[in-house]
């Protein structure tokens, strides 16, 4: 398995300019959904509160499996203007 460099920066370009501030992780949760889906990745998606979704992937199958945790939210900034 090669590893793209460039696509995962353009990943990462791609999820810093959604503004997930906790509570509001609607778009973000659109966009990590639709990444799964046009790479052909199984997922569901759980909301505990409206809005807030919550996704699980799943690549592969078998005994032995692997999770990862992320977050879709991010804690805002104290000073936007610096």
């Amino acid at each position: 398995m090669q590893v793209d460099k460039k696509r995962i920066i353009a990943i990462a370009e791609d999820l810093i300019k959604y503004r997930s501030i906790t509570g509001e992780e609607k778009d973000i949760g659109g966009y990590v959904s639709d990444f799964f889906r046009n790479i052909g990745v199984k997922y569901d998606i759980f909301e505990k509160k409206k809005g807030r979704p919550n996704i699980i992937a799943r690549i592969g199958s078998g005994e032995k499996t692997i999770a990862i945790n992320g977050h879709l939210d991010i804690v805002p900034v104290a000073n936007e203007s610096l």
